[in-house]
Protein backbone atom coordinates (compact mmCIF):
# COMPACT_ATOMS: atom_id res chain seq x y z
CA UNK A 1 0.00 0.00 0.00
CA UNK A 2 1.22 3.50 -0.83
CA UNK A 3 2.30 5.47 2.19
CA UNK A 4 0.79 8.88 1.50
CA UNK A 5 2.99 11.64 2.83
CA UNK A 6 0.31 14.31 2.73
CA UNK A 7 -3.34 14.65 1.83
CA UNK A 8 -2.95 18.15 0.44
CA UNK A 9 -0.32 17.82 -2.27
CA UNK A 10 -2.19 17.07 -5.51
CA UNK A 11 0.66 15.44 -7.44
CA UNK A 12 0.89 12.14 -5.57
CA UNK A 13 -0.68 9.13 -7.22
CA UNK A 14 -3.57 7.34 -5.62
CA UNK A 15 -3.14 4.08 -3.73
CA UNK A 16 -4.65 2.21 -6.68
CA UNK A 17 -2.15 3.83 -9.04
CA UNK A 18 0.79 2.86 -6.87
CA UNK A 19 -0.46 -0.72 -6.54
CA UNK A 20 -0.73 -0.89 -10.32
CA UNK A 21 2.82 0.44 -10.64
CA UNK A 22 4.07 -2.20 -8.23
CA UNK A 23 2.25 -5.07 -9.91
CA UNK A 24 3.31 -4.14 -13.43
CA UNK A 25 6.91 -3.21 -12.66
CA UNK A 26 7.49 -5.72 -9.85
CA UNK A 27 8.49 -2.97 -7.48
CA UNK A 28 7.27 -2.21 -3.96
CA UNK A 29 4.30 0.11 -3.58
CA UNK A 30 5.90 2.23 -0.87
CA UNK A 31 6.92 5.51 -2.42
CA UNK A 32 5.87 8.45 -4.58
CA UNK A 33 5.10 8.87 -8.25
CA UNK A 34 4.75 12.16 -10.08
CA UNK A 35 4.51 10.48 -13.46
CA UNK A 36 3.73 12.71 -16.47
CA UNK A 37 2.64 15.73 -14.45
CA UNK A 38 4.51 17.99 -16.90
CA UNK A 39 5.98 20.10 -14.13
CA UNK A 40 8.62 22.60 -15.17
CA UNK A 41 10.82 23.14 -12.15
CA UNK A 42 13.58 25.73 -12.34
CA UNK A 43 14.10 27.42 -8.98
CA UNK A 44 13.99 26.20 -5.40
CA UNK A 45 10.58 27.81 -5.05
CA UNK A 46 9.26 25.85 -8.03
CA UNK A 47 10.35 22.57 -6.43
CA UNK A 48 9.44 23.40 -2.83
CA UNK A 49 6.13 21.56 -2.63
CA UNK A 50 7.41 18.48 -4.40
CA UNK A 51 10.57 18.40 -2.28
CA UNK A 52 8.58 18.85 0.92
CA UNK A 53 6.41 15.91 -0.02
CA UNK A 54 9.47 13.76 -0.68
CA UNK A 55 11.11 14.77 2.58
CA UNK A 56 7.94 14.04 4.60
CA UNK A 57 7.34 10.59 3.11
CA UNK A 58 7.94 7.99 5.86
CA UNK A 59 8.96 5.18 3.49
CA UNK A 60 10.33 6.25 0.10
CA UNK A 61 11.23 2.96 -1.56
CA UNK A 62 10.67 4.31 -5.07
CA UNK A 63 10.57 7.81 -6.56
CA UNK A 64 9.06 8.22 -10.02
CA UNK A 65 9.75 11.60 -11.65
CA UNK A 66 9.26 10.69 -15.31
CA UNK A 67 7.49 13.22 -17.52
CA UNK A 68 8.58 16.35 -15.67
CA UNK A 69 11.54 18.64 -16.28
CA UNK A 70 14.21 19.88 -13.90
CA UNK A 71 16.51 22.82 -14.54
CA UNK A 72 19.08 24.94 -12.76
CA UNK A 73 18.00 28.40 -13.81
CA UNK A 74 19.04 30.79 -11.02
CA UNK A 75 16.21 32.99 -9.75
CA UNK A 76 18.47 36.01 -10.29
CA UNK A 77 17.57 35.89 -13.97
CA UNK A 78 14.31 36.10 -15.78
CA UNK A 79 13.01 32.80 -17.12
CA UNK A 80 12.96 34.33 -20.58
CA UNK A 81 16.71 34.98 -20.44
CA UNK A 82 19.11 32.05 -20.93
CA UNK A 83 21.32 31.20 -17.98
CA UNK A 84 24.96 32.26 -18.54
CA UNK A 85 27.21 29.18 -18.87
CA UNK A 86 29.55 30.35 -16.09
CA UNK A 87 26.69 29.94 -13.62
CA UNK A 88 26.05 26.27 -14.39
CA UNK A 89 28.47 25.19 -11.68
CA UNK A 90 27.53 27.83 -9.10
CA UNK A 91 23.80 27.27 -8.84
CA UNK A 92 23.93 26.57 -5.12
CA UNK A 93 24.51 30.29 -4.62
CA UNK A 94 21.15 31.13 -6.13
CA UNK A 95 19.28 27.87 -5.57
CA UNK A 96 17.75 25.51 -8.15
CA UNK A 97 15.07 22.82 -8.36
CA UNK A 98 17.56 19.97 -8.57
CA UNK A 99 19.38 21.08 -5.44
CA UNK A 100 16.14 21.40 -3.48
CA UNK A 101 15.06 17.89 -4.43
CA UNK A 102 18.54 16.62 -3.58
CA UNK A 103 18.13 18.01 -0.06
CA UNK A 104 14.93 16.02 0.30
CA UNK A 105 16.62 12.85 -0.96
CA UNK A 106 19.22 13.06 1.81
CA UNK A 107 16.47 12.10 4.27
CA UNK A 108 15.81 8.76 2.56
CA UNK A 109 18.56 6.14 2.76
CA UNK A 110 15.84 3.51 2.14
CA UNK A 111 15.34 4.60 -1.49
CA UNK A 112 15.76 1.62 -3.86
CA UNK A 113 14.24 2.67 -7.19
CA UNK A 114 15.22 5.99 -8.78
CA UNK A 115 12.90 6.20 -11.80
CA UNK A 116 14.04 9.41 -13.41
CA UNK A 117 13.55 8.87 -17.14
CA UNK A 118 12.37 11.74 -19.37
CA UNK A 119 13.29 14.29 -16.70
CA UNK A 120 15.15 16.96 -18.66
CA UNK A 121 12.96 17.79 -21.64
CA UNK A 122 13.84 21.19 -23.10
CA UNK A 123 17.01 21.56 -21.04
CA UNK A 124 20.46 22.40 -22.30
CA UNK A 125 23.00 19.63 -22.03
CA UNK A 126 25.15 21.80 -19.75
CA UNK A 127 22.32 22.04 -17.26
CA UNK A 128 21.95 18.30 -16.71
CA UNK A 129 25.26 17.12 -15.19
CA UNK A 130 25.08 19.50 -12.18
CA UNK A 131 21.56 18.26 -11.40
CA UNK A 132 22.61 14.62 -11.69
CA UNK A 133 25.62 15.26 -9.49
CA UNK A 134 23.43 16.96 -6.89
CA UNK A 135 20.81 14.21 -6.76
CA UNK A 136 23.30 11.35 -6.92
CA UNK A 137 25.50 13.07 -4.37
CA UNK A 138 22.54 13.33 -2.02
CA UNK A 139 21.96 9.57 -2.27
CA UNK A 140 25.63 8.90 -1.59
CA UNK A 141 25.60 11.12 1.50
CA UNK A 142 22.44 9.44 2.74
CA UNK A 143 23.96 5.98 2.36
CA UNK A 144 21.34 4.95 -0.17
CA UNK A 145 21.85 1.58 -1.87
CA UNK A 146 19.88 1.66 -5.11
CA UNK A 147 18.43 -1.42 -6.76
CA UNK A 148 17.41 0.33 -9.99
CA UNK A 149 18.45 3.55 -11.72
CA UNK A 150 16.45 4.57 -14.79
CA UNK A 151 17.63 7.65 -16.69
CA UNK A 152 16.24 6.66 -20.10
CA UNK A 153 14.96 9.20 -22.63
CA UNK A 154 17.15 12.00 -21.29
CA UNK A 155 19.17 13.36 -24.21
CA UNK A 156 22.14 14.41 -22.11
CA UNK A 157 24.87 13.00 -24.37
CA UNK A 158 28.39 12.08 -23.21
CA UNK A 159 28.51 14.74 -20.48
CA UNK A 160 25.50 13.13 -18.82
CA UNK A 161 27.66 10.10 -18.09
CA UNK A 162 30.04 12.38 -16.23
CA UNK A 163 27.15 13.44 -13.98
CA UNK A 164 26.60 9.91 -12.67
CA UNK A 165 30.08 8.41 -12.80
CA UNK A 166 30.93 9.13 -9.14
CA UNK A 167 27.69 7.52 -8.04
CA UNK A 168 28.19 4.40 -10.15
CA UNK A 169 31.62 3.83 -8.61
CA UNK A 170 30.42 4.39 -5.04
CA UNK A 171 29.04 1.96 -2.42
CA UNK A 172 25.57 3.36 -3.18
CA UNK A 173 25.70 1.44 -6.47
CA UNK A 174 27.07 -1.85 -5.11
CA UNK A 175 23.56 -3.34 -4.85
CA UNK A 176 22.43 -2.06 -8.26
CA UNK A 177 20.54 -4.73 -10.19
CA UNK A 178 19.07 -2.70 -13.06
CA UNK A 179 20.62 0.17 -15.02
CA UNK A 180 18.49 1.71 -17.77
CA UNK A 181 20.15 4.29 -20.00
CA UNK A 182 18.04 3.96 -23.12
CA UNK A 183 18.02 6.75 -25.71
CA UNK A 184 20.49 9.07 -23.99
CA UNK A 185 22.79 9.79 -26.92
CA UNK A 186 25.73 8.64 -24.81
CA UNK A 187 28.23 8.22 -27.63
CA UNK A 188 31.68 8.30 -26.04
CA UNK A 189 29.94 8.39 -22.66
CA UNK A 190 29.31 4.67 -23.12
CA UNK A 191 32.98 4.06 -22.38
CA UNK A 192 32.64 6.12 -19.17
CA UNK A 193 29.64 4.05 -18.08
CA UNK A 194 31.44 0.80 -18.84
CA UNK A 195 34.49 1.89 -16.86
CA UNK A 196 32.25 2.85 -13.94
CA UNK A 197 30.61 -0.59 -13.94
CA UNK A 198 34.02 -2.22 -13.95
CA UNK A 199 35.12 0.05 -11.10
CA UNK A 200 31.98 -0.79 -9.13
CA UNK A 201 32.72 -4.49 -9.57
CA UNK A 202 36.28 -4.05 -8.32
CA UNK A 203 35.40 -1.65 -5.51
CA UNK A 204 32.66 -3.93 -4.23
CA UNK A 205 35.02 -6.91 -4.23
CA UNK A 206 37.61 -4.90 -2.32
CA UNK A 207 34.94 -4.09 0.27
CA UNK A 208 33.97 -7.74 0.63
CA UNK A 209 30.73 -7.26 -1.32
CA UNK A 210 29.51 -8.34 -4.74
CA UNK A 211 28.38 -6.09 -7.56
CA UNK A 212 25.71 -8.27 -9.21
CA UNK A 213 24.16 -6.22 -12.00
CA UNK A 214 21.39 -8.16 -13.75
CA UNK A 215 19.82 -5.83 -16.32
CA UNK A 216 21.62 -3.39 -18.61
CA UNK A 217 19.60 -1.41 -21.16
CA UNK A 218 21.29 1.15 -23.41
CA UNK A 219 19.58 1.22 -26.79
CA UNK A 220 19.83 4.12 -29.25
CA UNK A 221 23.01 5.55 -27.77
CA UNK A 222 25.56 5.55 -30.61
CA UNK A 223 27.88 3.43 -28.49
CA UNK A 224 29.62 2.16 -31.63
CA UNK A 225 32.75 0.02 -31.49
CA UNK A 226 34.57 1.69 -28.57
CA UNK A 227 31.47 1.41 -26.39
CA UNK A 228 31.00 -2.23 -27.36
CA UNK A 229 34.59 -3.08 -26.42
CA UNK A 230 34.38 -1.30 -23.06
CA UNK A 231 31.01 -2.77 -22.14
CA UNK A 232 32.10 -6.27 -23.14
CA UNK A 233 35.06 -6.00 -20.79
CA UNK A 234 32.79 -4.90 -17.95
CA UNK A 235 30.16 -7.56 -18.62
CA UNK A 236 32.76 -10.31 -18.73
CA UNK A 237 34.12 -9.26 -15.34
CA UNK A 238 30.70 -8.84 -13.72
CA UNK A 239 29.33 -12.21 -14.88
CA UNK A 240 25.80 -11.83 -13.43
CA UNK A 241 23.92 -10.23 -16.32
CA UNK A 242 20.46 -11.57 -17.12
CA UNK A 243 19.56 -9.00 -19.76
CA UNK A 244 21.76 -7.14 -22.25
CA UNK A 245 19.74 -4.81 -24.45
CA UNK A 246 21.80 -2.57 -26.76
CA UNK A 247 19.83 -2.11 -30.02
CA UNK A 248 20.52 0.63 -32.56
CA UNK A 249 23.99 1.59 -31.43
CA UNK A 250 25.99 1.56 -34.64
CA UNK A 251 28.09 -1.38 -33.41
CA UNK A 252 29.83 -2.77 -36.48
CA UNK A 253 31.86 -5.73 -37.52
CA UNK A 254 34.35 -3.46 -39.25
CA UNK A 255 37.13 -4.02 -37.07
CA UNK A 256 39.56 -1.99 -35.41
CA UNK A 257 41.26 -4.09 -32.77
CA UNK A 258 42.02 -2.99 -29.28
CA UNK A 259 44.05 -5.19 -26.95
CA UNK A 260 43.40 -8.06 -29.35
CA UNK A 261 39.63 -7.76 -28.89
CA UNK A 262 37.72 -7.26 -32.10
CA UNK A 263 35.41 -4.32 -31.80
CA UNK A 264 32.30 -5.61 -33.48
CA UNK A 265 29.02 -6.85 -32.14
CA UNK A 266 29.89 -10.48 -32.68
CA UNK A 267 33.45 -10.14 -31.44
CA UNK A 268 33.61 -8.05 -28.29
CA UNK A 269 30.05 -8.49 -27.09
CA UNK A 270 29.62 -12.10 -28.21
CA UNK A 271 32.61 -13.29 -26.24
CA UNK A 272 31.29 -11.83 -22.99
CA UNK A 273 27.99 -13.74 -23.25
CA UNK A 274 29.47 -17.03 -22.11
CA UNK A 275 30.65 -15.36 -18.88
CA UNK A 276 27.04 -14.48 -18.02
CA UNK A 277 25.35 -17.87 -17.99
CA UNK A 278 22.16 -16.58 -16.39
CA UNK A 279 21.33 -14.47 -19.45
CA UNK A 280 17.63 -14.42 -20.27
CA UNK A 281 17.46 -11.60 -22.85
CA UNK A 282 19.98 -10.73 -25.55
CA UNK A 283 18.99 -7.83 -27.80
CA UNK A 284 21.51 -6.67 -30.41
CA UNK A 285 18.82 -5.50 -32.85
CA UNK A 286 19.88 -3.16 -35.65
CA UNK A 287 23.61 -3.44 -35.16
CA UNK A 288 25.94 -4.94 -37.76
CA UNK A 289 27.00 -8.45 -36.77
CA UNK A 290 27.58 -9.88 -40.26
CA UNK A 291 28.00 -13.63 -40.65
CA UNK A 292 31.29 -13.65 -38.74
CA UNK A 293 29.75 -11.88 -35.77
CA UNK A 294 26.74 -14.20 -35.76
CA UNK A 295 28.99 -17.25 -35.77
CA UNK A 296 30.93 -15.79 -32.83
CA UNK A 297 27.64 -15.32 -30.98
CA UNK A 298 26.67 -18.93 -31.68
CA UNK A 299 29.83 -20.10 -29.89
CA UNK A 300 28.48 -18.72 -26.60
CA UNK A 301 24.83 -19.72 -26.92
CA UNK A 302 25.21 -23.37 -25.94
CA UNK A 303 25.90 -22.49 -22.29
CA UNK A 304 23.00 -20.06 -21.91
CA UNK A 305 20.36 -22.51 -20.69
CA UNK A 306 18.19 -19.74 -19.18
CA UNK A 307 17.82 -17.89 -22.47
CA UNK A 308 14.30 -16.59 -23.17
CA UNK A 309 14.70 -13.97 -25.92
CA UNK A 310 17.32 -13.66 -28.64
CA UNK A 311 16.91 -10.60 -30.88
CA UNK A 312 19.30 -10.35 -33.82
CA UNK A 313 16.88 -8.58 -36.13
CA UNK A 314 18.44 -6.31 -38.79
CA UNK A 315 21.94 -7.44 -37.90
CA UNK A 316 22.93 -8.62 -41.42
CA UNK A 317 23.76 -12.11 -40.18
CA UNK A 318 22.95 -13.49 -43.64
CA UNK A 319 22.70 -17.17 -44.50
CA UNK A 320 25.80 -18.66 -42.91
CA UNK A 321 25.65 -16.59 -39.75
CA UNK A 322 21.95 -17.25 -39.22
CA UNK A 323 22.42 -20.95 -39.87
CA UNK A 324 25.12 -21.09 -37.19
CA UNK A 325 22.71 -19.49 -34.70
CA UNK A 326 19.79 -21.77 -35.59
CA UNK A 327 21.86 -24.93 -35.53
CA UNK A 328 22.77 -24.30 -31.90
CA UNK A 329 19.18 -23.47 -30.97
CA UNK A 330 17.86 -26.75 -32.39
CA UNK A 331 20.74 -28.82 -30.97
CA UNK A 332 20.20 -27.80 -27.36
CA UNK A 333 16.91 -27.79 -25.43
CA UNK A 334 16.82 -24.16 -24.20
CA UNK A 335 13.72 -24.96 -22.11
CA UNK A 336 12.80 -21.32 -21.47
CA UNK A 337 13.32 -19.91 -24.97
CA UNK A 338 10.26 -17.91 -26.03
CA UNK A 339 11.31 -15.79 -28.99
CA UNK A 340 14.02 -15.63 -31.63
CA UNK A 341 14.06 -12.64 -33.97
CA UNK A 342 16.06 -13.04 -37.19
CA UNK A 343 14.13 -10.56 -39.30
CA UNK A 344 15.89 -8.36 -41.83
CA UNK A 345 18.98 -10.55 -42.20
CA UNK A 346 18.86 -11.12 -45.97
CA UNK A 347 17.98 -14.78 -45.55
CA UNK A 348 17.18 -17.12 -48.46
CA UNK A 349 14.41 -19.69 -48.17
CA UNK A 350 16.96 -22.53 -47.82
CA UNK A 351 17.88 -21.42 -44.31
CA UNK A 352 14.31 -21.44 -43.04
CA UNK A 353 13.43 -24.71 -44.80
CA UNK A 354 16.40 -26.48 -43.24
CA UNK A 355 15.33 -25.57 -39.74
CA UNK A 356 11.55 -26.09 -39.97
CA UNK A 357 11.61 -29.80 -39.22
CA UNK A 358 13.85 -29.39 -36.20
CA UNK A 359 11.81 -26.43 -34.94
CA UNK A 360 8.73 -28.64 -34.53
CA UNK A 361 10.68 -30.91 -32.20
CA UNK A 362 11.83 -28.18 -29.84
CA UNK A 363 10.72 -28.94 -26.25
CA UNK A 364 9.17 -25.47 -25.88
CA UNK A 365 6.92 -23.36 -28.08
CA UNK A 366 9.43 -20.84 -29.40
CA UNK A 367 8.39 -18.01 -31.71
CA UNK A 368 10.70 -17.58 -34.72
CA UNK A 369 10.49 -14.25 -36.56
CA UNK A 370 11.94 -14.19 -40.08
CA UNK A 371 10.14 -11.20 -41.60
CA UNK A 372 11.69 -8.78 -44.10
CA UNK A 373 14.13 -11.28 -45.58
CA UNK A 374 15.00 -12.45 -49.09
CA UNK A 375 12.38 -15.09 -49.93
CA UNK A 376 11.29 -13.37 -53.15
CA UNK A 377 9.14 -15.53 -55.41
CA UNK A 378 9.34 -18.45 -52.98
CA UNK A 379 7.56 -16.57 -50.19
CA UNK A 380 4.18 -18.14 -50.94
CA UNK A 381 5.62 -21.68 -51.21
CA UNK A 382 7.45 -21.28 -47.91
CA UNK A 383 4.32 -19.92 -46.23
CA UNK A 384 2.39 -22.96 -47.47
CA UNK A 385 5.05 -25.31 -46.14
CA UNK A 386 4.86 -23.63 -42.75
CA UNK A 387 1.10 -24.12 -42.75
CA UNK A 388 1.45 -27.79 -43.66
CA UNK A 389 3.85 -28.34 -40.77
CA UNK A 390 1.40 -26.63 -38.39
CA UNK A 391 3.99 -23.97 -37.60
CA UNK A 392 1.97 -20.89 -38.50
CA UNK A 393 1.72 -19.83 -34.86
CA UNK A 394 5.44 -20.30 -34.26
CA UNK A 395 7.12 -19.06 -37.45
CA UNK A 396 6.31 -15.45 -38.37
CA UNK A 397 7.15 -14.58 -41.98
CA UNK A 398 5.37 -11.24 -41.93
CA UNK A 399 3.61 -9.94 -45.02
CA UNK A 400 4.78 -10.82 -48.52
CA UNK A 401 4.80 -7.11 -49.38
CA UNK A 402 7.45 -6.55 -46.70
CA UNK A 403 9.83 -9.14 -48.14
CA UNK A 404 13.06 -7.72 -49.53
CA UNK A 405 13.34 -9.88 -52.63
CA UNK A 406 15.36 -12.93 -53.53
CA UNK A 407 18.61 -13.22 -51.60
CA UNK A 408 19.66 -16.73 -52.65
CA UNK A 409 22.32 -15.73 -55.14
CA UNK A 410 24.00 -13.26 -52.82
CA UNK A 411 23.69 -15.45 -49.74
CA UNK A 412 24.93 -18.66 -51.35
CA UNK A 413 28.43 -17.28 -51.44
CA UNK A 414 27.60 -14.16 -49.45
CA UNK A 415 28.75 -10.99 -51.16
CA UNK A 416 32.23 -10.23 -52.39
CA UNK A 417 32.33 -7.41 -49.88
CA UNK A 418 31.55 -9.78 -47.02
CA UNK A 419 34.23 -12.20 -48.17
CA UNK A 420 36.73 -9.36 -48.17
CA UNK A 421 35.61 -8.34 -44.66
CA UNK A 422 36.14 -11.89 -43.44
CA UNK A 423 39.61 -12.10 -44.95
CA UNK A 424 40.51 -8.73 -43.40
CA UNK A 425 39.36 -9.84 -39.97
CA UNK A 426 41.67 -12.87 -40.12
CA UNK A 427 44.80 -10.98 -41.18
CA UNK A 428 47.70 -11.71 -38.89
CA UNK A 429 46.17 -14.98 -37.70
CA UNK A 430 47.92 -18.32 -38.14
CA UNK A 431 44.64 -20.24 -37.89
CA UNK A 432 43.42 -22.29 -40.78
CA UNK A 433 40.27 -20.78 -42.35
CA UNK A 434 38.10 -23.53 -40.91
CA UNK A 435 39.60 -23.39 -37.44
CA UNK A 436 37.89 -20.08 -36.72
CA UNK A 437 34.49 -21.72 -37.09
CA UNK A 438 35.01 -24.88 -35.07
CA UNK A 439 32.01 -25.36 -32.87
CA UNK A 440 30.76 -28.33 -30.83
CA UNK A 441 27.67 -28.53 -33.04
CA UNK A 442 28.90 -27.10 -36.33
CA UNK A 443 30.93 -27.97 -39.36
CA UNK A 444 32.52 -25.01 -41.20
CA UNK A 445 29.59 -22.80 -42.32
CA UNK A 446 30.17 -23.08 -46.05
CA UNK A 447 27.38 -25.44 -47.08
CA UNK A 448 23.97 -25.27 -45.43
CA UNK A 449 23.40 -28.98 -45.85
CA UNK A 450 26.55 -29.80 -43.88
CA UNK A 451 25.54 -27.65 -40.97
CA UNK A 452 22.13 -29.23 -40.64
CA UNK A 453 23.17 -32.76 -41.58
CA UNK A 454 22.87 -33.89 -37.96
CA UNK A 455 19.32 -32.56 -37.63
CA UNK A 456 16.76 -35.12 -38.86
CA UNK A 457 14.06 -33.82 -41.16
CA UNK A 458 10.43 -34.76 -41.27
Amino acid sequence: MLLLCSTTFPLVYTTEGANYLASVMNRPADGLSFLDRQLKLNTREDAEELAAEIAACPQLTFLELRGNTLGIQPKLFSRSIPTPPFLFHTTSVFGAAGERIAEALEKHPELKYALWSDLFTGRLKNEIPPILRSMCGAMMRAGTCLTELDLSDNAFGPIGAEGIQDFLCSPSAFELKTLRLNNNGLGAGGVIIANCLLAAHRNAAAAGRRFALKTFVAGRNRLEDPGAIALAKAFKAIGTLEEITVPQNGIRKDGIKEHEIESYCGGALARCLGSNRALRVINFNDNTCTRIGAIEISFSLGDLTQLEVLDLGDCLCRANGTTAILSVLVSRPFPKLREVNLSGNELPTAVVRDVLGAWTRRPTQTKLRVTNNGFGGEWADLAEEIEQRALAELVDMGAESDDEGTADEESAGESEESDEEERTSRQGSDEEPEARYRHPFLAPPTVLGHIFSAVPKL
